[in-house]
């Protein structure tokens, strides 16, 4: 299965990467057991969410651009509203990323 690595980049990714990069810095773990607790989180992660995550979103605005680059969708929105349980976010701008979970299980 290929997993992206989007996660990195999320709030727990940078913080998980930042702790370890402070453990490694301190000597107190070594920079291959880093990386491989990230590659750990990148396979760990997608599957807590789709076990664990049931919560429906909906969004609507306007398309600004869009892109499509080794199977990940990306696309930037302006003038966008979220529903997320009943609640709803407006927001000037946004950008969705998408993997198409079918192809990353074959590849």
């Amino acid at each position: 299965m290929t997993y992206y690595g989007h996660y990195q980049h999320s709030t727990f990714g940078t913080a998980l990467a930042d702790s370890l990069d402070e453990l490694v810095t301190r000597s107190e773990i070594p920079p291959h057991v880093a990386k491989a607790i990230m590659g750990h989180f990148d396979h760990a992660l997608p599957k807590a969410f789709g076990a664990s995550v049931k919560n429906k979103v909906t969004f609507k605005g306007k398309m600004k651009t869009f892109k499509l680059v080794d199977n990940v969708w990306s696309f930037y929105l302006r003038d966008v509203t979220f529903k997320i349980d009943g609640k709803e976010i407006q927001l000037h701008g946004g950008q969705i990323t998408a993997c198409d979970q079918k192809t990353a299980a074959t590849s």
